[in-house]
């Protein structure tokens, strides 16, 4: 603990790189959300108008297959597209700031959107989202000016697709193929057909897995540092991008590589060193999440003059408890837990998991049977193992760790909530990767 102290203390250089990283992250988000509000709605309102046919016909919370939990979101993407193609009479800095959607008698935006754009219906006022930076604007207007919603869903799939070939062909040139199955199990079990589908189950999505891309091109030698500064991007990016799905997994899924490849390629067994490493990443990802955070409030308040703090810390408030005033329920934390981890395995590739877990093991055993050749070996081995394990334990415990925090939210939103527990299963594949890297190269 003494060492975490100091490298909060000490290290000023590193904290004012940081607090310029972020001031400078605050300016430029809240400059990209004004240029693209800045642009004209006229195609943006037509191809939403086109969308509405697809909102009318699924409906907010339409499952894709029965045979996997896999209900996707369309309330929030209905939300996403009625603030982009908003055209009020607001200067664009308030307009960047609110983040305003119009409605009709009925506030449901899915029902907005078939009202207006299919029954005619006019919109009879506005409403804000200001507490979230809505950063997806940046991508999503411009999209919207060429595309529809259904030709942005066919995007995000080719895009997704591309990111996974990517991280396959990474894997092979750094010569860590063994990462390639955990990878493809992770994919598959975060229902690929409907994280394309929702748009916003889709940020977090790519935040992780661009993160963990940047984890394995990174250099050994510049790991000391550039990691941390990695992992400050990935919480802004989070905090600007994600409409609060579930968000710890962009520091979940490219921690457990980080952890990897610092077992793999260090020659030591000091286990607090590797415990240092990730709680200085998770300092990081804390700062840049929070900060980011933080900033649009403090931004949005100077630049309009309104509190946008009030509506911030009672949302923080609710979202924190166990009691839902919108389905009037009390969630306890077992429930929520069971709730999330039980959706998350109903799916055929938690088969394929438990078969890459076993093969693994069996791989472990035989090549343990190998080592012992010399007294106390086993003793030895078990001891490195373990010393192996515990940042990826710590790691594998993250999902529950938001559980407790956000058990309203969590259990109102259970069904994108449970992608969280993707970073238990990356955690517990990781470490059988480790284990057995470190044993078959000594």
């Amino acid at each position: 603990m003494m060492k975490v102290k100091t490298f909060l203390k000490n290290n000023y250089q590193f904290w004012l790189k940081v607090l310029g990283i972020l001031g400078g992250s605050v300016l430029l988000g809240g400059i990209l959300l004004a240029v693209v509000y800045m642009l004209p709605t006229g195609r943006i309102e037509q191809n939403v108008a086109e969308s509405a046919h697809t909102m009318r016909a699924e409906g907010s919370h339409p499952t894709i297959t029965a045979t996997a939990y896999s209900m996707l979101d369309n309330f929030t993407d209905s939300i996403m597209l009625l603030e982009s193609s908003y055209s009020g009479n607001e200067a664009v800095i308030s307009k960047s700031m609110h983040a305003f959607r119009n409605h009709t008698e009925s506030t449901d935006p899915v029902t907005v959107l078939s009202e207006h754009y299919l029954d005619n219906k006019s919109f009879t006022g506005t409403e804000t989202y200001n507490r979230y930076w809505h950063g997806y604007l940046i991508l999503l207007k411009p999209l919207l000016i060429i595309f529809n919603y259904d030709q942005i869903r066919v995007i995000n799939t080719v895009c997704q697709v591309s990111l996974m070939i990517v991280i396959i062909w990474v894997l092979i040139k750094k010569q860590q193929k063994i990462l390639i199955i955990p990878f493809l199990l992770i994919y598959g079990l975060m229902m690929p057909v409907a994280l394309a589908r929702s748009l916003q189950f889709s940020t977090c999505f790519y935040i992780g897995m661009i993160g963990c891309l940047v984890v394995l091109l990174m250099p050994q030698k510049k790991r000391s540092h550039g990691l941390l500064f990695t992992f400050l991007g990935i919480g802004i990016a989070t905090a600007y991008f994600d409409f609060l799905t579930y968000p710890l997994l962009t520091f979940g899924l490219p921690a457990v590589v980080s952890s990897y490849l610092w077992a793999v390629d260090s020659k030591g067994d000091d286990w607090r060193i590797a415990l240092l490493n990730l709680c200085k990443l998770g300092v990081c990802w804390i700062i840049g999440y929070l900060g980011m955070w933080f900033g649009k409030w403090v931004l949005g308040t100077l630049l309009t003059g309104e509190n946008f703090f009030a509506e911030a810390m009672s949302s923080i408030s609710f979202r924190t408890v166990g009691v839902s005033a919108e389905i009037t329920a009390v969630f306890t934390i077992n429930e929520v837990v069971s709730t999330n981890y039980l959706l998350f395995f109903k799916t055929p590739f938690l088969i394929s998991t438990l078969d890459f877990w076993i093969a693994m093991i069996t791989l472990l055993v035989m090549e343990i049977k190998q080592k012992l050749t010399k007294p106390n070996t086993l003793s030895k081995i078990l001891k490195n193992m373990t010393y192996v394990a515990i940042p990826f334990i710590l790691i594998a415990l993250l999902p529950l760790a938001w559980y407790l925090v956000t058990t309203n939210h969590s259990g109102i939103h259970y069904f994108f909530t449970n992608k969280l527990c993707t970073v238990s299963v990356f955690a517990i594949c990781g470490m059988l990767c480790a284990w057995y890297r470190r044993l078959s190269l000594k």
